[in-house]
């Protein structure tokens, strides 16, 4: 006889393997992690959620599944990818790590300024030889004003030997007389060369570039994990206790069969298939009691909208036994932790069931 646990975990994985193949990456995790939790064994349950999960994660499911078969290939082959994405993504971090980013900005900062003190040095060098090119040479002026005196100086001695043939001078006969048609030269007077003075050269001052500072990172909160189906408010449908025949009627449910049992005292009356909450989303165990009827209800949480269930006999706050029209896989946990019936078998039990019924869930 097969174990309804293990069947049950088969099921699920085979429901992760056609959510995975249909991009439904949330389901296939939350129905793998079921079929791991119901038999460990299944090797390929864990590889499902190696592949679903971050780097850290995947090692762990990855050693799972090689505890559930040591000569499993891919569950190696799983290790060494999940320890390639673990070392990629340190490397990714550190790089974007924001002392390593300042640092890199000061080293980029230091060289702009070696550049900067370099470009402002430039044109003070050029000015500096510009003006050592204009620097006068003192020693050039004088032989050239040297040369220029001696020059008019044996011009003006020529000049006077020439004139000297045709003037007579004779001592106490009277003044000189200048020959007609004789002329004076003036003697020629040398004019100082201006020298230009070297104006200094104005050299930029550089000015230092203010340092940046960090900008702090915003640390991310966990996201709070959803609750299942809410109270309900519409208006109950208020029952009297039903009258037993053979004995107290009350409710069993088997999370593990996936099974609901009705009982009138010892006598079993009727059993019907269910879906429960996922192993993300358990359906809670204990003692209860119905307290609240409702023909139609509107069920909402964070990532579902479910308006008109039928049928929905609410047994402890949130969590009900229910009609349900959006899935036809009974037999599998499928609920945010409510328990799933058939529409035709949960109207049976609405009207079989009254306020105060006891509700007994168990694995």
């Amino acid at each position: 006889m097969t174990d309804p646990g293990r069947l049950s975990a088969l099921n699920a994985l085979n429901l992760a393997k056609k959510a995975l193949q249909n991009g439904e990456r949330q389901r296939a995790y939350q129905l793998a992690g079921y079929a791991a939790l119901k038999d460990a064994s299944l090797e390929e349950a864990w590889l499902i959620l190696a592949a679903l999960s971050p780097p850290d994660a995947s090692l762990q499911f990855l050693k799972r599944a090689l505890e559930a078969n040591p000569a499993s290939s891919r569950a190696r082959q799983g290790i060494r990818w999940a320890l390639q994405r673990k070392r990629k993504a340190r490397f990714l971090q550190d790089q974007t790590s924001p002392i390593r980013t300042l640092a890199g900005e000061r080293a980029i900062e230091d060289t702009s300024k070696i550049s900067l003190i370099k470009a402002a040095a430039l044109p003070a060098q050029k000015n500096a030889k510009k003006a050592a090119r204009r620097k006068p040479n003192l020693i050039t002026p004088l032989i050239f004003s040297m040369l220029a005196i001696g020059g008019v100086l044996c011009m003006a001695i020529a000049l006077w030997l020439v004139l000297s043939q045709n003037w007579v001078v004779m001592a106490g006969v009277g003044p000189v007389v200048k020959p007609e048609g004789a002329l004076f030269k003036p003697s020629l007077t040398t004019t100082p060369t201006h020298t230009p003075t070297a104006t200094p050269t104005h050299t930029p001052t550089f000015t230092a570039t203010p340092t940046p500072t960090e900008t702090p990172t915003e640390t991310p909160t966990e996201t709070p994990t959803p609750l299942p189906t809410e109270t309900p408010t519409e208006q109950p449908d208020i029952s009297q206790p039903n009258a037993a025949t053979g004995g107290e009627r009350w409710i069993e449910v088997v999370l593990s069969q996936q099974t609901l049992y009705a009982y009138e005292g010892d006598q079993l009356i009727n059993s019907f298939i269910i879906s429960s909450g996922t192993w993300m989303y358990p359906t809670v165990t204990g003692n209860f009691q119905i307290y609240a009827k409702y023909r139609y209800s509107t069920m909402a949480g964070p990532d579902y909208y479910l308006p008109n269930v039928p049928y929905a006999m609410y047994f402890y706050r949130g969590y009900a036994l229910h009609g349900t029209y959006w899935h036809n896989n009974f037999g599998t946990p499928m609920s945010h932790g409510c328990v799933n019936l058939r529409t035709d078998d949960a109207a049976w039990l609405y009207e079989w069931a009254s306020i105060g019924t006891l509700v007994n869930v168990h694995d």
